[in-house]
């Protein structure tokens, strides 16, 4: 009697547990998609930035702070500018260890990292 009972409350647990673990997984999916979402809309000004840097002066910046002169750093908001070469730069932003989104003006495309 006393184990159809505990096998009972284990199956319950195991099912509770398995249950937390697939919403967690799903919370965790949805949230990093809606962050990512917003971390790009907000690099998208950036870009425009870089972008007319480059309309204005015909080259884009050596620096962030060849657009912004009050930044003593290579981030902005957030997002770390790497110049590529004399026509390309990149964004990145890491929203965790290891994840982020990556944008390429070769490719002009936002990539998840």
């Amino acid at each position: 009697m006393f184990l159809k009972i505990l096998m009972k409350v284990l199956k319950v647990v195991y099912s509770t547990v398995l249950i937390l673990i697939v919403l967690f997984g799903i919370y965790y999916l949805y949230v990093k998609h809606i962050s990512n979402k917003v971390v790009i809309k907000k690099g998208e000004g950036l870009v425009e930035q870089v972008e007319l840097y480059r309309k204005l002066n015909d080259s884009i910046p050596n620096t962030i702070s060849d657009i912004w002169p009050e930044l003593q750093s290579e981030t902005y908001d957030g997002f770390y500018y790497e110049r590529v070469d004399s026509q390309d730069y990149i964004f990145h932003y890491s929203t965790i260890v290891g994840e982020g989104v990556s944008y390429s003006s070769k490719t002009q495309e936002w990539i998840n990292r």
